[in-house]
């Protein structure tokens, strides 16, 4: 029995502590299951203090945004002094550097194991980083917030939009840019703008020639499908891709001192028209513009075989073995299909199937260096 218990908070925590395989040999492991994915249960307090000394983590990202700027005032980057330029970005990279560490505590102690796991797990699938720069910085805080760990014990589909939404993500795959090529009488009135601006044909011909460049970026579309839905080449073509990026032109981000950093859209940057997705036709939504037509080919995308077949395959990879056996795979897909996606419920058909307790699946698989550190550290 202690093995198992063992086997169990080898898969499902960040390394089994004497006093978790005690909890699980007293609840047994149904009970001690059912505890982790009940949401909400009391947390460890050794957690509640190295939080505690986390000043943003708790923060929206419009006061992360507004803590950041409180010391300059009203003044932008380009009237600071040198050295306040230097204090502002040291100010812009501790929302990062707390997120990152509470990341480390929440693996170390939290008593929600399972959900700190599932955090890792879909915080991979989703995936989004530090490295691409700029308001990086402190949307990802919110963005790992409000939608990794709410939806963690929650439902698949409902992660799927929330992070399709947020600025985290549209900025991290530059949705925000994508938009409809301009025509030849904005480009026209471009550079009259611009030639009026600085008396000059020359820069206004140039200000044409770059807005000409802008339009259509494929990079979250592509990503939706290929890594977030349906897999790697599983019933799409490009024009699929395409179509999907058209729809979802114009879903961005509120930007700016007095904005709130939530998701918006820009009727202005959108392409119209109806569209064609795996087959389906998507038709124009008059009336909630183009928020609707990504909203159903997203939701059309949840509930796709394709993309059942795709979560259970990393899920069983991620919890059972590196070669995901088939049995497993098939019936992990088929209870998404059935509870809609429900995460908890995948989580349940992976612990009670035959596979995950199978002696050649026990110590299968090699930690990652988080969970080897957190792993010695929880067996102290």
């Amino acid at each position: 029995m202690r093995d198992r218990a063992v086997h169990l908070l080898s898969r499902l925590s960040f390394g089994p502590s004497e006093a978790e395989v005690e909890r699980v040999l007293e609840l047994g492991e149904e009970d001690w299951l059912e505890q982790q994915l009940a949401p909400g249960r009391e947390e460890d307090p050794r957690m509640l203090n190295a939080m505690a000394e986390l000043e943003t983590v708790d923060m929206s990202t419009a006061r992360i945004y507004a803590w950041i700027t409180e010391p300059f005032g009203d003044r932008r980057e380009n009237e600071l002094s040198s050295e306040e330029r230097t204090q502002l970005q040291r100010r812009r990279r501790i929302p990062r550097n707390e997120n990152i560490r509470a990341t480390f505590w929440r693996a170390l102690y939290s008593s929600r194991q399972v959900e700190a796991v599932l955090g890792e797990f879909f915080r991979n699938h989703f995936n989004v980083s530090y490295t691409k720069g700029g308001p990086a910085d402190f949307l990802i805080t919110e963005y790992d917030r409000e939608v990794i760990r709410r939806h963690a014990l929650g439902s698949f589909p409902e992660m799927l939009m929330a992070s399709a939404k947020h600025p985290a993500m549209l900025h991290y795959l530059d949705n925000h840019l994508s938009r409809r090529p301009p025509s030849k009488q904005e480009l026209a009135e471009i550079e009259r703008r611009e030639r009026r601006r600085t008396d000059s044909r020359e820069r206004g011909e140039q200000a044409a020639e770059i807005a000409a460049q802008r339009g259509l970026n494929e990079n979250y579309a592509r990503e939706l499908l290929e890594l977030h839905t349906l897999g790697v080449d599983n019933g799409y073509k490009q024009k699929d891709v395409i179509a999907l990026a058209e729809a979802l032109t114009g879903w961005g981000y509120a930007a700016g001192r007095d904005a709130d950093w939530g998701f918006a859209f820009r009727e202005s940057m959108h392409v119209k028209g109806d569209k064609r997705v795996l087959g389906k036709k998507i038709r124009e939504d008059r009336d909630h513009g183009g928020v609707g037509e990504g909203e159903a080919i997203i939701e059309m995308l949840a509930e796709h075989k394709g993309t059942a077949e795709f979560i259970a395959t990393k899920l069983v990879r991620f919890l059972v073995a590196d070669q995901p056996p088939k049995s497993l795979v098939k019936d992990v897909a088929s209870t998404y299909r059935k509870t809609d996606g429900s995460i908890p419920d995948l989580v349940r058909a992976v612990v009670r199937s035959e596979e995950f307790w199978a002696t050649e699946h026990v110590r299968a698989k090699f930690r990652t260096p988080l969970e080897f550190l957190c792993a010695a550290l929880r067996a102290r």
